[in-house]
């Protein structure tokens, strides 16, 4: 029998060696600290010995562990690689789909309808958490991501592109005095947190990099800026391709839509090593030629 030391210590050891603390190893983990810290002295205890020692507010190894490091790392690698492979050879029927949330609210989700009819044994399980350090989080087959990702051993799939431009409710008070971009300056901007530099490129590329609002409300999310906008609450700058359906049907209105600014577009990701298992291929291809047939719709400017 196999003498080994906790196998979910090791890979806690490795991510607190990599991060260099306590908190940081907690984070990517998803765990506590305590948690994270009865792992290390587990370990620790399992060897007897002290594998880091500290270093100003963080932890650095201890030769012991070093040493430990160095042949567990390729050890781990190889066990993902050859977890990952086995993996791909199993008929996947349920996707774990992960994507911003506006992309999931906006378009997502009314067109998975339509994925769903033409593949009824492939369940889908959404997931709309943001995990920033991940190009693929755990447990997600499929990530939808703004912006091209780059890392190894990740396939990424070009959907569609994306631009902004403000957007509002028709019947707006208030709606009637946005003749020119500088008469934003008399109503409220709804802003976006996790999109925070949207207003001021646009601006820019309106010639009016210095205009300030009379008033504003920021939100952690596009989505509840839009959400905000669809109740006469101000202007918020919209991704154009995602509102394409509520400006075609009037529940939102673009006063300035002449003025686009493109911004990182919208892209597939999975691992390379399951790119074609079945579930997998049929809902990127399905996403890409969702996509095209959007995009090609919004530049026509006929109904999405």
């Amino acid at each position: 029998m196999r003498r080994l030391p906790p196998n979910s210590a090791l890979r806690v050891l490795e991510v607190v060696a990599r991060e260099g603390g306590i908190s940081a190893a907690a984070e990517q983990l998803g765990m506590t600290a305590g948690a994270v810290s009865k792992q290390v002295l587990k370990l620790e205890a399992w060897f007897g010995q002290s594998l880091f020692h500290r270093a100003g507010r963080g932890l650095q190894l201890a030769q012991v562990g070093a040493d430990l490091l160095r042949e567990l790392t390729p050890a781990l690698d190889r066990i993902e690689l050859a977890s990952g492979r086995a993996e791909a050879g199993r008929a996947t029927d349920r996707l774990c789909i992960t994507a911003p949330p506006t992309f999931m609210t906006y378009w997502l989700i009314p067109r998975l309808g339509q994925f769903q009819q033409s593949h009824p044994g492939i369940g889908i399980q959404l997931d709309n958490r943001r995990d920033q350090s991940r190009a693929l989080p755990e447990q997600a087959d499929v990530a939808i991501r703004r912006g091209a990702p780059d890392g190894p051993g990740l396939s990424v799939t070009a959907i569609m592109p994306e631009a902004i431009t403000p957007a509002c409710r028709p019947d707006m008070p208030g709606v009637e005095t946005l003749r020119h971009p500088r008469d934003l300056a008399g109503v409220t901007w709804l802003m976006a947190a996790m999109r925070p530099h949207d207003w001021q490129d646009w601006l820019a590329a309106a010639g009016l990099p210095t205009l300030e609002p009379a008033r504003s409300l920021t939100f952690d999310h596009t989505y509840l800026a839009l959400g905000a906008a669809a109740d006469s609450l101000g202007v918020a700058m919209a991704p154009l391709y995602l509102v394409a359906h509520e400006l075609h049907a009037s529940r939102l209105t673009a006063p300035f839509h002449d003025i686009t600014v493109p911004t990182a577009g919208y892209f597939a990701v999975c691992e390379t090593m399951r790119e074609d298992a079945p579930a997998i291929r049929a809902f990127r291809e399905w996403l890409t030629m969702q996509g095209a047939e959007h995009a090609a719709a919004v530049a026509a400017g006929t109904r999405p």
